[in-house]
């Protein structure tokens, strides 16, 4: 019982430092997004997996849905929707009449050699400013 509660404990020791050393070295690589890499095309890559998101260079931009692979264009945002805070992009999505805040999405990211990463929470309005609900969100750069 003895030997089998120290291999344990050394098993859980040699996880435990093995992911530690992998995060750090993967961590390490990476950087945070300035404001200009907030924009392009994003696909979502947890929650639903049929949609994304379109920066315009002036951080306006759309969401959208892949149906039968095609790109159909959902709720939008003006660029005067959109604030940044330090490495914080936030996008409010209004419904248009009457105009009440329905979505707003508050991310942060980071970019490597071979990914750019936005992740967050979107969160959920009644359309007269009550949230009701949230998820989380993350979406990689289409290059």
């Amino acid at each position: 019982m003895k030997i089998r509660k120290i291999a344990m404990n050394l098993a859980f020791t040699w996880i435990v430092m093995s992911a530690t050393a992998n995060a750090s070295a993967y961590c390490s690589a990476a950087e945070s997004l300035t404001q200009t890499d907030f924009v392009g095309q994003w696909n979502m890559i947890i929650g639903d997996f049929s949609s994304g998101v379109v920066v315009n260079d002036d951080f306006s931009g759309s969401f959208y849905n892949l149906v039968n692979g095609n790109r159909v264009n959902g709720l939008s945002f003006a660029s005067d929707d959109v604030t940044f805070h330090e490495d914080l992009i936030i996008i409010d999505v209004y419904m248009t009449q009457p105009r009440g805040l329905i979505r707003r999405f508050t991310l942060s990211g980071w970019k490597s050699s071979n990914t750019t990463r936005i992740y967050g929470y979107m969160y959920l309005y009644d359309g007269f400013g009550r949230q009701f609900n949230g998820k989380k969100v993350m979406l990689d750069k289409v290059e």
